[in-house]
Order: structure tokens, then C-alpha cells, then sequence
């Protein structure tokens, strides 16, 4: 007999959806990004009882921790933002007054 794996079996779902425009799935409780290029397409998604994942012509582009309790906002990894997206959360409150300061009316 071969020796038991190192790893127990664990179960998952499996399911398919469009990525949306905001570029989040969900797992029927919460909200998880994928890559925002991925937009309009296909992807499989994993869901196990601690990990969401996604996978994209079979190789996975997101994975996120699970949680059991429903969260107010959606998991997102920066990473997954259009750079517009990004750079606006670089933007600290100073920064959007010295800009509004700077307007005429």
C-alpha cells in the first residue's frame, strides 16, 4: 500500500461566471476581485470551506481566504484595480484639497 497523502482531502464547488464589470465574483455570502482584465469573461471558480479561487483557461489568477460570517465590504487585492483604480486610493486628504484649493470658480 502507498502512504496516505500529506495533505486530507478537501472538498470543494466548482461553478463557472462572468466576471462583471466591477470585477467581482461572489460566493453567494461575500464578494472576491479578479483581475479586472478579465472583464466579460469566463472564469471557473473553487470554493472550498477557507479558500475562493479562480482560475482562468486552468491556471488560477485569484485566490482569496473564505470567510464563514458575511463581510460589509468586498475582498480585494489591489493588485486586481485598473491603475485608475489604484491611484486613487494613493490619494491621501490632503491631497484632494490642495487640488480643490486650487480651483476657480
Amino acid at each position: 500500500m502507498k502512504p496516505l497523502p500529506f495533505t486530507p482531502y478537501e472538498p470543494a464547488i466548482w461553478s463557472t461566471a462572468r466576471v462583471p464589470r466591477d470585477y467581482l465574483i461572489s460566493d453567494g455570502k461575500n464578494k472576491f476581485s479578479v483581475p479586472f482584465d478579465l472583464i466579460g469573461e469566463d472564469v471557473d471558480i473553487r470554493l472550498t470551506e477557507k479558500t475562493v479561487e479562480v482560475f482562468f483557461h486552468g491556471s488560477r489568477v485569484a485566490s482569496h481566504p473564505r470567510s464563514a460570517a458575511q463581510l460589509r465590504e468586498p475582498v480585494v487585492r489591489f493588485e486586481h484595480m485598473p491603475l485608475a483604480h489604484q491611484k486613487y486610493l494613493s490619494y491621501s486628504a490632503e491631497e484632494f484639497q490642495a487640488w480643490a484649493g486650487g480651483m476657480r470658480t
